[in-house]
């Protein structure tokens, strides 16, 4: 045996390893340099994103300062900080419009629904003094945000949905599971479910590494927070809160202390107020340095979008407080590099329609992983939103249809977490 031999090609393989192990290092530091130190506008617009995202958790904040620098992180911070500071003393102003609550005329674009050639041919029993003609006409007057070619397809295929009248078109595929309608939006999205009775429209929303609902309450009477049974010592899970509330809809409300992920939903954080009863605070209106804001829903059933450090108006039924506002009367407030995380928001549209959003998010084995602030608003935007606010997001993001959750919790339970309240929607009386 040649051991001389054999130990000269042990010898020239372990150097081999080195030397590619050295090189492994070398490119991955050079790497990490480009990536971190790069102005390119596209490895910058991430890093801040990165950034943002790890800083804006309780727990994983060690995700950004394990591995950048501490005055990079801080210019990143306080650009975001700059950016809400910036929306302090920006507060609703609906202007001299009528503060009743407003069902537009316009008909989407589309065939004319008075049109007899358009008209479904089945019958059906509209309500007195209504032809089938008409009552058609009103509820695409009503869901002016469908597609009325789709729609129409959709109920020639399915006869049923409309056997007791286009008032009476009660159409839910919204379950976690189902799949949806075959109807579309005028702004290219999926119906899931339709509710005519009630004014109730959800709306499949997906982007780049997100995907949500939508849900568009016409009536704004029928919209309160509705406080957990044990809010100030434990939360309820939000299809409770809404079984509790005889709801239909519910999405979360206020943000709770939450030590390491480990918070049992009772303790507010921020001002609320439920059904005419006030709660809180750890943060929010209690502290004078906050720049937070809060969504009002007043007596004359509009939503007020005001800083939290304002003075609650006397007329408020419900309110809860976040620290980004989206839109301000009708203008998009969020505009630079922002996390991506799940989202919930709560809105108003220029018809003065209730509007819940909520974007599912880390669930990257299905690509999704959040949305931005500001694809939040294009979102709301889309859909005519004039005031809206971002809520609690991460895990506590959740909304619940007919006592089922229509999106994923980010926590990758069902039910979702323990909330203090929760936004009901409930049954037209």
């Amino acid at each position: 045996m040649n051991t001389a031999g054999t130990q000269k090609q042990r010898g020239s393989r372990f150097k081999s390893i080195v030397l590619a192990l050295m090189i492994v290092l070398i490119c991955g530091q050079l790497v990490y340099l480009f990536c971190v130190y790069s102005n390119i506008p596209f490895i910058k617009k991430w890093r801040d994103i990165y950034i943002n995202t790890a800083m804006t958790t309780y727990t994983h904040q060690w995700l950004a300062t394990a591995l950048l620098p501490d005055d990079m992180i801080q210019e990143v911070v306080d650009a975001r900080a700059a950016e809400l500071e910036a929306q302090m003393g920006i507060n609703t102003d609906w202007g001299d419009n009528d503060t009743q609550n407003v069902i537009s005329s316009n008909i989407s674009q589309g065939n004319d629904p008075t049109d007899t050639d358009v008209i479904v041919n089945i019958e059906q029993t509209p309500e007195e003094g209504q032809t089938p003609a008409t009552a058609q006409q009103a509820f695409f007057e009503l869901f002016d945000e469908i597609d009325q070619a789709s729609m129409l397809t959709y109920v020639n295929q399915n006869p049923d949905a409309i056997a007791d009248g286009w008032e009476n078109i009660n159409i839910n595929e919204a379950a976690l599971y189902d799949e949806g309608t075959s109807i579309m939006t005028t702004a290219g999205d999926q119906v899931l479910a339709v509710d005519a009775a009630n004014g109730i429209l959800l709306i499949r929303v997906e982007g780049d590494g997100y995907r949500g609902v939508l849900a568009i309450t016409k009536d704004s009477e029928q919209v309160s927070i509705h406080a957990s049974k044990g809010i100030g010592s434990y939360g309820s899970l939000c299809k409770d809160i809404a079984q509790d509330a005889g709801a239909l809809l519910a999405i979360n409300a206020s943000a709770f202390y939450d030590p390491d992920g480990n918070g049992n939903g009772g303790t507010l954080v921020g001002y609320s107020v439920c059904e005419g009863e006030h709660y809180g605070y750890i943060a929010g209106i209690a502290d004078p340095n906050n720049n937070w804001k809060r969504m009002e829903l007043r007596e004359d059933n509009l939503m007020y979008l005001v800083d939290s450090k304002n003075e609650v108006d006397p007329t408020v039924t419900d309110a809860c407080e976040w620290n980004v506002a989206l839109i301000i009367n009708g203008e998009k407030l969020v505009s630079g590099v922002w996390e991506i995380h799940p989202r919930s928001a709560i809105g108003m549209s220029e018809d003065h329609e209730v509007m819940f959003l909520i974007i599912e998010g880390r669930q990257p084995l299905k690509g999704i992983i959040g949305a931005t602030a500001p694809e939040v608003a294009d979102i709301l935007l889309r859909y005519d939103c004039a005031q809206a606010m971002l809520q609690d997001g991460g895990s506590s993001a959740i909304m619940v249809y007919h006592d089922e959750p229509v999106t994923m919790c980010s926590n990758g339970y069902e039910t979702g977490r323990a909330l203090p309240n929760a936004w009901v929607v409930r049954p037209k009386e």
